[in-house]
C-alpha cells in the first residue's frame, strides 16, 4: 500500500531519512491518508489516533452506537425522545409520558415542594378535570398530627351532682361570696376562636330561720384560664351601689320555706385560649344564710320535703 506524505516546502528528505513520528513532526503539519487494502494483512489504527472530525459524516439528529443487543459494529441510531445540539443531548419536551413511567416509582420527595408555614393538602378544589393544586389549606375545624388529618370534634365536659350532703354558709358580702365547690368544672378548647357554652342546673334551698320575709340572693360565675387569675363573668353594667347582682339573682320569701328551687344558669363564654378553662359557681345574699344543694333545709323523712339533682355542662362551640 503506497504512503503519500505532504511535506512543507523547503524541508529536505533524503533516501536515508527514516519517516518515524518525530521526523514527520519536523515536516510541518503532515497529512497521512491510508487507502486501499493490504494483501494478506490488516491495518491497525492506534488508540486515540482518529479524532472525531475524521469520522464519516452522519445525518442530523443521529447518534453512533450499538443497540443490537450483542457486540456489533456501531451504526447511526435515531431517536424520538431525545434532541441533539452541537454539544449536548437533551430529553425532548413532552417526551416523558405516563406510559414511560413505571407504576409506583415516583416517591413523595420527587413532587413539587409546597411553601408555607401552615400545613397544606395536595388535591384539587377547582371544579372540572385539571392539575393537582397545592394551595389547599387545613380548615379551621381540621388539625394535623404528624401525617394524620383529624376532624375537630367539640370538646365536652359534664358532671352530674346527685349528693344531698353538700351545704355552704352564704355571706352577705359581695366581695367574699362562698364558692360552691361541687359546681367546679374544666374544659380545654381546641382553638383560640372557640366559644364555650356554660350551663349550671342548680337544685337548692336556703335556711330560713333568720331570713325574714324577703331577701335577694345571687349566683356568681367565674372562670380561670390555666393557672391564671379568676375573673367574674356576666357582670351587669352599671350596678347601683348596694344592689345584689351576679350571673343570676333569685328572690326569697318566707313562703318558700322548705321548697326546693331550681336555678338554670347559661352563659356563652369567649375565653380566646387553648388552655384549660375552669368554671366555678359562687353564692351570696342580702343576709347571711346557708344554701343546701339538692335538698331542702329540713331534710326529714317525709313527703313534705323533696330532693333533686344538679348538673354542670360545658360545651365547646367551634368557629
Amino acid at each position: 500500500m503506497p504512503l503519500f506524505v505532504t511535506v512543507t516546502p523547503g524541508t529536505t528528505v533524503t533516501s536515508s531519512t527514516t519517516l518515524d513520528a518525530s521526523t514527520l513532526n519536523l515536516l510541518g503539519t503532515p497529512s497521512v491518508d491510508v487507502t486501499g487494502t493490504v494483501d494478506g494483512g490488516s491495518i491497525t489504527l492506534g488508540v486515540q489516533s482518529v479524532p472525531l472530525p475524521s469520522l464519516y459524516y452522519q445525518n442530523d439528529q443521529t447518534i453512533v452506537g450499538n443497540g443490537a443487543g450483542s457486540s456489533a459494529s456501531p451504526v447511526a441510531l435515531t431517536t424520538t425522545d431525545l434532541v441533539l445540539t452541537p454539544t449536548t443531548v437533551n430529553i425532548k419536551d413532552g417526551a416523558v409520558t405516563a406510559a414511560k413511567i413505571a407504576t409506583n416509582t415516583i416517591t413523595a420527595d420527587k413532587l413539587l415542594q409546597v411553601n408555607g408555614t401552615t400545613p397544606k393538602i395536595l388535591g384539587r378544589f377547582t371544579a372540572g378535570v385539571g392539575d393537582y393544586e397545592t394551595n389547599l389549606s387545613v380548615g379551621s375545624n381540621l388539625t394535623t398530627t404528624g401525617n394524620t388529618l383529624n376532624a375537630l370534634r367539640p370538646a365536652f365536659s359534664e358532671t352530674l351532682i346527685d349528693s344531698t350532703a353538700n351545704s355552704y354558709s352564704s355571706p352577705n358580702s359581695r366581695t367574699t361570696p362562698v364558692e360552691l365547690a361541687v359546681f367546679t368544672k374544666s374544659i380545654t378548647p381546641q382553638t383560640s376562636t372557640s366559644k364555650v357554652l356554660v350551663t349550671f342546673n342548680v337544685s337548692y334551698d336556703l335556711s330560713n330561720d333568720s331570713l325574714g320575709s324577703n331577701c335577694s340572693n345571687a349566683f356568681v360565675l367565674t372562670r380561670v384560664i390555666g393557672s391564671g387569675s379568676q375573673i367574674e363573668l356576666g357582670v351587669p353594667s352599671p350596678v347601683v351601689s348596694g344592689q345584689i347582682y351576679g350571673i343570676k339573682t333569685t328572690p326569697y320569701s318566707a313562703d318558700q320555706r322548705n321548697t326546693l328551687q331550681t336555678a338554670v344558669i347559661t352563659f356563652v363564654d369567649s375565653p380566646a385560649t387553648v388552655l384549660a378553662c375552669t368554671y366555678r359557681l359562687k353564692f351570696y345574699g342580702a343576709v347571711a344564710s346557708t344554701i343546701f344543694i339538692n335538698r331542702t333545709s329540713t331534710n326529714a323523712a317525709s313527703s313534705r320535703y323533696t330532693c333533686g339533682t344538679s348538673q354542670v355542662i360545658l360545651q365547646e362551640i367551634l368557629p
